[in-house]
């Protein structure tokens, strides 16, 4: 079994700006978020059988919304990321 581990449980520090308190992950390109581009690639990918998501802890429910409206259905666990 394979298992992808998807690390987005950061802020983005180096390209924040102060009008943006969105994670990087979540900003949108083309009215979707970038991490759904990635979930996208292993949710489509044969060699791939779950996905653990790392994310930032106050953004996990966006994350589950994002699972859950894309049916990113190999996401079996979306976890809270470290500090740093």
């Amino acid at each position: 079994m394979n298992i992808a581990i998807i690390l987005a449980g950061g802020i983005g520090n180096r390209m924040r700006r102060e009008d943006i308190v969105i994670p990087k992950q979540f900003l949108k390109i083309d009215n979707k978020p970038i991490v759904a581009y990635t979930l996208a690639n292993f949710q489509n990918h044969d060699s791939i059988d779950k996905i653990l998501v790392v994310c930032v802890d106050d953004w996990i429910e966006e994350m589950k919304k994002i699972v859950v409206e894309n049916h990113f259905d190999k996401v079996n666990w979306i976890i809270s990321g470290g500090k740093s």
